[in-house]
């Protein structure tokens, strides 16, 4: 013959697991987001140019009249790109977790 009382308390404990588990699984990207690209920069990300880019690049540096900033254009795209595909960003931000943690 059950308890009623065991049993009540029983679902309530499996809800509480439940709860617990699904905050533990649930990722905030937004306070990622929100911070992405701020702080000090202390990682560099490179990619390969062609000669005739290259040339492009040093004469959109050296123009005066030319306020860009290509350094700031690319992290704006990655911001951009981690709003467009975040289950990758999810990904990546919860390996930064575990890294951090060792």
């Amino acid at each position: 013959m059950s308890n009623p009382l065991n049993d009540a308390m029983d679902a309530a404990e499996s809800e509480e697991e439940t709860s617990e588990e699904k905050s533990k699984n649930e990722f905030d990207a937004d306070e990622y987001l929100n911070k992405l690209g701020e702080g000090p920069k202390e990682q560099t990300v490179g990619f390969s140019v062609d000669e005739p880019m290259h040339r492009f690049y040093k004469e959109l540096q050296s123009d005066d009249n030319i306020k860009f900033n290509v350094a700031e254009s690319f992290r704006e795209h990655l911001k951009k790109l981690a709003r467009r595909h975040p289950e990758t960003f999810e990904r990546a931000m919860r390996k930064w977790e575990i890294d951090r943690e060792y």
